[in-house]
């Protein structure tokens, strides 16, 4: 693996990281941009995950990423925030109807921790480290905030992401039925995994 150089998540990222957050939720963000193109927003999920990562203060916007470049390219990235004690507080798992429920009650747990809303890296990429290396990086601003619990949800099905973050030391803490959202998918399970970081 090249080692990758790590940046600030920038407007000139914002298409690269609208791909990179759905290729880490397999789809589902596309699904939910589609309702803004059935609605007349745009013509391309793209165009609305792109805007979307333009959006301040939310999970998913630019001041949490952190960017892989390899030579200059986008090879993956990290979204990272520290939770406020409080946050769970302000989640109504009803808010997005039930087949988010469970993801948004599993969210409310990760108040107090850094939270990880992605670690992706493009299909052809992965397996060389590069998701290793994000999570190192992540770790490294978490500590740097004072923060020694990590957390992150993935579903169960997604087995390559659940061995990296067994590896890395995360371990199951919680879990909670992942509806399907597509027609024909079979029902899932949302794991919520933490980490104790070492100081």
């Amino acid at each position: 693996m090249t080692a990758p150089e790590f940046v600030p998540g920038e407007d000139k990222y914002a298409a690269d990281l609208a791909v990179l957050c759905d290729i880490a939720a397999h789809g589902r963000n596309a699904l939910i941009w589609q309702k803004a193109v059935d609605e007349g927003q745009s013509h391309s999920v793209f165009e609305i995950g792109r805007k979307a990562m333009l959006i301040p203060d939310h999970d998913l916007s630019l001041e949490h990423a952190t960017v892989a470049l390899v030579d200059g390219a986008v090879v993956g990235a990290v979204f990272g925030l520290s939770r406020p004690k409080d946050f769970g507080e302000t989640i109504d798992p009803d808010a997005l109807g039930p087949a988010m429920r469970g993801e948004l009650e599993l969210k409310a747990m990760t108040a107090g921790t850094w939270y990880l809303g992605v670690v992706s890296v493009y299909r052809e990429l992965q397996g060389r480290g590069y998701g290793t290396a994000l999570i190192k990086q992540a770790a490294k601003r978490a500590r740097a905030e004072k923060n020694r619990k990590m957390t992150l949800i993935v579903a169960k099905s997604n087995g390559p992401a659940v061995k990296l973050y067994l590896k890395m030391g995360f371990r199951v803490i919680e879990e909670r039925p992942c509806d399907p959202i597509r027609a024909g998918d079979e029902p899932d399970t949302w794991f919520l995994m933490r980490r104790i970081l070492t100081p």
